[in-house]
């Protein structure tokens, strides 16, 4: 019920709109075709997945599992239209997409937004710049040894 390709290709698409679309349009606004009930769609993007990938404490509220938890406001759910952004470690752009609707995010029993605004739980550290990962210049990649020359379509045997 969802999609991403985990930021693979975040200079060209945005595809973090998946799940509010679906919760949105296919529960709410839906004119062509019937609509699906809320309940349904929200254990295919959060049950269904954690089953399928074997995260045990993950997926529905329950004692003793983790307890991540959107609070929505189905009247004001909707995707925001998506923008680039040069925020990467490295200057790259990507384009970002945030949503309205969303009224607070639980992770884990700890409340990290509330009305669209990121919150720093109490007694937790104030925020740092994330990890960059530092490389030197690259050296070329070594020869193996054998292969097919382009030019002559001759074969080299390996070293």
């Amino acid at each position: 019920m969802g999609l991403s390709d985990g930021g693979a290709h975040a200079q060209f698409i945005c595809d973090a709109r998946c799940p509010t679309f679906l919760l949105s349009h296919f529960a709410r606004r839906r004119t062509r075709g019937p609509r699906f009930a809320v309940d349904s769609l929200v254990r295919r993007l959060t049950r269904d997945p954690a089953e399928l990938y074997g995260f045990d404490d993950r997926g529905v509220l329950a004692v003793g599992k983790r307890a991540d938890v959107n609070v929505i406001d189905p009247a004001s759910l909707a995707p925001c239209t998506p923008r680039l952004t040069d925020d990467l470690p490295s200057g790259a752009h990507r384009f970002v997409q945030d949503a309205t609707g969303y009224d607070v995010t639980i992770v884990a029993g700890t409340v990290t937004r509330r009305n669209g605004r990121h919150r720093r739980p109490p007694g937790s550290p104030p925020p740092s710049a994330p990890p960059l990962t530092m490389r030197g210049a690259s050296p070329p990649p070594a020869r193996r040894g054998g292969g097919l020359h382009t030019s002559t379509g001759d074969v080299e045997p390996p070293r």
